[in-house]
């Protein structure tokens, strides 16, 4: 069940067949981290999660 007004992502054949996300990465890569199994945002710095349905997509680099 979706919210009015919310949008569903459109993705082509070919994006879905590939695995690309429909969410795109942060404008500013530094207004998350992740640390000590915690994923922080600077909600400040991630405009792209003030409308409503907006989303973003977040790949961290794991080091060993």
């Amino acid at each position: 069940m979706r919210s009015v007004g919310m949008k569903p992502y459109k993705r082509n054949i070919f994006q879905r067949l590939l695995g690309i996300p429909a969410t795109k990465k942060p404008r500013d890569e530094l207004s998350w981290v992740f640390a000590h199994d915690e994923i922080v945002l600077d909600l400040n710095r991630v405009p792209e999660l003030e409308e409503p349905g907006g989303g973003i997509r977040l790949n961290a680099t794991v080091s060993s």
